[in-house]
């Protein structure tokens, strides 16, 4: 255990056993030599009330604001998953609407119901590979007939959905 003094103005997200947590970010830094703290332990100021607090409480509250980013990253990749569905859907309906083609709304809608699947049980590695072989689908189907409505169109979109998921799997 150490002392951290924490000036008045700094946040206090809650109460637990009369011990106070405080934001890292608030504390102002004094010329303490870090050589003279132990390890993980906050710089001390000279205003404010004394605080306790071990290194693992400390490590603990930089640990819970990084899983609140990446519960965030988590909830953008859900929504952009289930938009991707969505489009996805739509396309084989409306390609089914206008050329009766059972093709397109037997692979629409397979990719939709994948893809949510993909969103119910928040698996980032299924959206990305059902995204990846859509891109190779479009850019085939766009290399043999040079159209870019719907080849080149939803190819363009299904990389750049796939791009997004392998950011989000390699962050995660």
């Amino acid at each position: 255990m150490f002392t951290v003094v924490v000036p008045d103005k700094a946040k206090v997200f809650h109460k637990e056993r009369s011990k106070l947590y405080c934001s890292v970010s608030t504390l102002p830094r004094v010329g303490v030599p870090r050589s003279a703290l132990p390890r993980g332990a906050l710089v001390p100021s000279r205003a404010g009330r004394v605080l306790h607090a071990s290194p693992s409480e400390v490590y603990n509250s930089k640990r819970s604001r990084l899983g609140r980013l990446r519960a965030t990253m988590t909830e953008t990749v859900k929504i952009v998953t289930l938009v991707y569905a969505a489009v996805m859907a739509v396309g084989g309906v409306g390609a089914y609407a206008r050329t009766k083609s059972k093709a397109s709304i037997i692979s629409g809608l397979g990719a939709a119901v994948l893809l949510g699947v993909a969103y119910s049980q928040s698996s980032i590695a299924l959206a990305l590979g059902v995204s990846l072989v859509l891109t190779v689908v479009f850019g085939i189907r766009y290399a043999k007939t040079r159209k870019v409505m719907p080849a080149a169109i939803l190819g363009s979109v299904s990389a750049a959905v796939a791009i997004f998921l392998a950011i989000a799997l390699t962050s995660a």
